[in-house]
């Protein structure tokens, strides 16, 4: 059964092989083709799944050794699964699904800030390695870019975050010791002597360290807003994002005219955000642009990828160092595995002797 993985998928073929009446089954009711999602029946399945019995099982696999063996590197991220029109109430609906691994990390949706006329800066959110939180020099932008919680406020002033981040920037202990410190008076220079991950573990005691879920989106009608699927999932959460077509229009699109109608250009992003033993931030984050086409004859939205789970959950680093036959020099190899399983191989350019790993 554990060859045949039947052990894992199969709850009849598993209690049907145990003695009841010495050990305890326990079973999850979960859709066929999300394994993470509980269900109570096929309709609380997504894109046609059936709700199965499965084994409450759990599996990890555990190496230990020298560099040839992985070194598991967790991150996140966030996927759109799907974009559609209701046109009765002129509104776009829209699913995304991201990574819940890190208890201890800040969640934070948010949408592109456009006010006409576009300015350079607003243009500018479009490329996501321009995001404020990201060090300096990694995006175009380079002296407005700052890894610490400096960051905070102009990524409050630069995106449509949920209406409540702004207590995050206003009234917590981060906000709280850039004030009382007088720290963040320009750009990369003197953040909170702090380290972000005491700010970050004392800010988890104040509040809700999610903000992907709320009844409003700074500066937009009450119409649009974003709620979580009350689906009990594993591993991670998907969240319904309601958007009124006159809030994009108005705050959230770059805006190209049609014959008979017009073209709104915008994007939805997601920020991973955690506290470090130094005063710098670790930031993961994605953005997903969205090109809707709304005219009097017609409606056109960019799809979002299948509602399998495409985020990367973790990643596996393995080292490998290789020595010349006829001398001393070396070629070392470092081989990456997503958890779906694709692979890349990475070279080194230059050469050096066996075990002169360093920094790795």
């Amino acid at each position: 059964m554990v060859s045949q993985g039947t052990i894992f998928k199969n709850y009849e073929t598993f209690s049907a092989s145990v003695d009841v009446t010495k050990f305890s089954l326990i079973k999850r009711d979960t859709c066929s083709n999300e394994q993470g999602r509980e269900c109570e029946g096929d309709n609380s399945c997504l894109s046609g799944g059936v709700c199965e019995a499965h084994p409450d099982i759990s599996t990890t696999i555990l190496t230990s050794g020298g560099s040839a063996e992985p070194i598991k590197v967790e991150t996140s991220s966030a996927t759109v699964m799907s974009v559609s029109y209701d046109p009765l109430n002129n509104m776009l609906n829209v699913r995304v699904r991201y990574s819940t691994s890190d208890p201890r990390r800040m969640d934070v949706l948010y949408v592109s800030h456009i006010e006409a006329p576009v300015s350079t800066a607003e243009a500018g959110t479009f490329n996501s390695d321009d995001f404020p939180c990201l060090p300096s020099g990694t995006g175009e932008i380079a002296t407005d870019q700052q890894n610490s919680v400096c960051c905070l406020k102009n990524f409050y002033d630069r995106y449509n975050t949920l209406t409540r981040f702004e207590e995050v920037v206003e009234t917590s202990t981060i906000s709280s010791k850039i004030s009382t410190q007088a720290a963040c008076v320009s750009p990369n220079l003197l953040p909170p002597l702090n380290n972000t991950e005491d700010l970050f573990d004392n800010y988890v005691d104040e509040f809700m360290v999610d903000y992907t879920a709320g009844l409003g989106f700074k500066g937009m009608t009450a119409r649009s807003k974003s709620t979580l699927d009350t689906a009990k999932t594993q591993g991670y959460k998907d969240v319904k994002i309601e958007l009124a077509i006159e809030d994009i229009d108005t705050h959230t699109a770059i805006i190209t005219q049609l014959p008979r109608g017009k073209r709104l250009r915008f994007f939805i992003g997601m920020a991973h955000l955690k506290g470090m033993r130094s005063k710098r931030v670790s930031l993961v984050h994605s953005q997903t642009q969205i090109t809707l086409d709304v005219t009097d004859t017609y409606f056109f939205s960019t799809a979002g990828p299948p509602s399998s789970s495409s985020f990367i959950q973790d990643v596996q680093v393995v080292l490998r160092e290789i020595l010349d036959c006829c001398s001393e020099n070396t070629t070392k190899f470092a081989t990456i595995t997503r958890q779906n399983g694709r692979k890349m191989t990475f070279v080194s350019g230059g050469h050096g002797k066996a075990g002169s790993w360093r920094g790795q």
